[in-house]
């Protein structure tokens, strides 16, 4: 990790663990493909096809994220943030 993702991950009152980083890798890669960060919906739908529905679920991300996860974890992989969030 690398120290800016940390301070941010702090300032945003989020722990990083296994289940972040796998959204902040998939978050990245998909930005490579789609020159894009996903809004929630698509992230979420993403991410269950990807992880399965214990990760690709919004109420598990909400539980992860202390906001919008799709923001978020835009925000902490070191992306703009999704179309659609304010």
């Amino acid at each position: 990790m690398k120290i800016w993702q940390k301070k941010i991950a702090q300032s945003e009152e989020i722990q990083i663990d296994d289940v972040i980083w796998k959204i902040i890798f998939f978050l990245r890669n998909y930005y490579i493909k789609f020159n894009k960060s996903p809004p929630m919906r698509l992230l979420v739908e993403e991410l269950n096809r990807k992880f399965g529905n214990k990760i690709g679920n919004s109420i598990y991300l909400q539980s992860k994220f202390t906001g919008s996860p799709a923001l978020q974890a835009s925000k902490i992989s070191g992306l703009p943030k999704p179309n659609h969030c304010i």
